[in-house]
């Protein structure tokens, strides 16, 4: 049976983590473990960069489902500048329905990120 890619085992994961966390959004600390498992997922599989960036920023715009603080998780430690340049521009138009995801990403790039208390495995 041939490996599943990077972006499928991600797609399931996504799914996984959600229905993990369905009741409350914000178990930060309960939800590491989780969220440090797709950011390995997403380092392993460099060669699908294209697709993640794709996901990342749906996610950043409220077209896609993510559980709470997975952008920014992954942001704080991969940096990607497709990301950000999204996160600015939702932030930026201060949606109410993306400005709070938005803002973490954004945040999570510099010295000030909000999560860095939540966290013990990202700064």
């Amino acid at each position: 049976m041939p490996e599943l890619s990077g972006i499928v085992v991600a797609e399931q994961l996504l799914s996984e983590i959600l229905e993990k966390y369905a009741d409350s959004p914000l178990r930060a600390e309960e939800m590491e473990g989780d969220l440090q498992r797709f950011l390995h997922l997403v380092q392993r599989s460099a060669m699908e960069r294209t697709a993640f960036v794709a996901m990342f920023n749906e996610m950043v715009r409220g077209k896609r489902r993510s559980p709470e603080w997975l952008v920014a998780y992954c942001m704080r430690v991969l940096r990607w500048p497709e990301v950000r340049e999204v996160a600015d521009a939702e932030a930026r138009n201060a949606s109410p329905a993306t400005l709070s995801e938005a803002w973490d990403v954004v945040t999570a790039y510099g010295d000030d990120w909000s999560g860095s208390g939540l966290f013990r495995q990202v700064k």
